[in-house]
């Protein structure tokens, strides 16, 4: 057995602030274990992630990596389903300290490779450098108050000319011809995820993990969510009703808004909203709906100007944000920098095989 992988967000920028995605990890359940990874910057955090990830796949059926919006290519956690436990990246600004220790978490401590001799003197650099990137963070999540501000008047307006019957009509049909009951009853877990995030990159989306999850995907072409909202809301609705674990996805430019997705694993089954910013590849889809379908058009027609002006405006302040997060990455990249030159690594893979030996062990309990 080799595991599927499948990539996802926890965290995000969002307008003015930071959306998190971090507090069901601080819930304690039973036979179910977190390692909080306790680090500097550039000391080995996200690679030992990686190697576990990587150490796990022969053992576990389903293994999730959760991507840093700020930098794809790190790892802010992984969770093995089948071993029920997780790694996180337990530092700031995804900070988790244990609340439960041992019985529930495990602290995996990094710290223990720096060398506070040689990062001593380091201090007014290492501090300015971190002041440097929260001020370019702090700058993207204006500019994506700007956005969010242009795309919420966009949504309201859509919400207004929605006919909500009409949704809820088609959401109560998909239920019926798309969603048994699932065998044995009981409650199917609900896994709150992000599929796509503003990063220094642009809106990324990870496509293939519903390539991966799902065989059949029921695609919302919706560039407002507002109606796509509607009708996964109510799906949503539906499948807790029949005890099905779900994958919940919310909107990468409103998280905390909009659901976007819903991946069924036990049917294989994915409900998408496809948009400007998020797009499928149509062999993907065995079936699009279109949003026009929901509401009145000749009210749509005559606001198409300034509902197609605002996007543009808020294409431009999401691209803004993108290069600040850009240059909080090369920012940060000095900042490991430094960090490297003080981390002594022999301590760092000691600490790391043992994590995965420690993962490797409960497959066998």
């Amino acid at each position: 057995m080799k595991a599927k992988t499948v990539d996802f967000f926890l965290c995000a920028t969002m307008a003015n602030d930071f959306f998190s995605l971090c507090a069901p990890f601080d819930e304690p359940k039973p036979g179910v274990r977190r390692y909080l990874i306790k680090g500097s910057a550039g000391n080995g955090k996200s690679t030992a992630m990686k190697q576990a990830a990587e150490a796990c796949e022969p053992f576990d059926s389903l293994i999730e990596r959760i991507h840093c919006s700020s930098d794809p290519d790190s790892l802010d956690g992984v969770i093995f389903k089948d071993a029920k436990c997780s790694i996180v990246d337990a530092t700031p600004p995804h900070e988790v300290e244990p609340s439960f220790p041992g019985s529930f978490q495990t602290t995996v401590n990094f710290f223990d490779a720096l060398n506070e001799e040689i990062l001593a003197p380091k201090l007014p650099a290492l501090k300015t450098l971190s002041e440097e990137i929260s001020l370019c963070h702090q700058k993207a999540r204006r500019m994506m108050a700007g956005a969010d501000a242009l795309l919420s008047d966009n949504r309201q307006f859509i919400a207004s000319i929605l006919k909500p019957q009409k949704i809820d009509a088609l959401a109560d049909r998909l239920a019926l011809r798309e969603l048994p009951p699932k065998k044995g009853g009981g409650t199917g877990e609900v896994h709150l995820r992000l599929l796509s995030a503003v990063t220094m990159n642009g809106v990324l989306t990870y496509t293939d993990t519903v390539k991966t999850m799902c065989s059949r995907v029921i695609c919302i072409d919706d560039p407002f969510g507002a109606a796509a909202d509607r009708l996964l809301r109510r799906l949503l609705f539906h499948v807790k009703q029949r005890g099905l674990e779900v994958y919940v996805c919310f909107d990468p430019t409103a998280p905390d808004k909009l659901v976007s997705h819903l991946l069924i694993p036990s049917l294989s089954l994915g409900f998408v909203t496809q948009s400007a910013d998020v797009r499928f590849d149509p062999s993907m889809c065995t079936r699009m709906i279109r949003y026009t379908r929901f509401l009145d058009r000749s009210a749509l027609r005559k606001r198409r100007q300034t509902l197609t002006f605002q996007k543009k405006a808020a294409n431009v302040l999401i691209h803004a944000a993108s290069a600040h997060l850009r240059q909080a990455k090369a920012i940060h990249d000095t900042l490991e920098a430094e960090y490297h030159e003080g981390v002594d690594f022999a301590v760092v893979k000691q600490k790391t095989e043992a994590l995965c030996e420690a993962v490797k062990a409960r497959y066998s309990r």
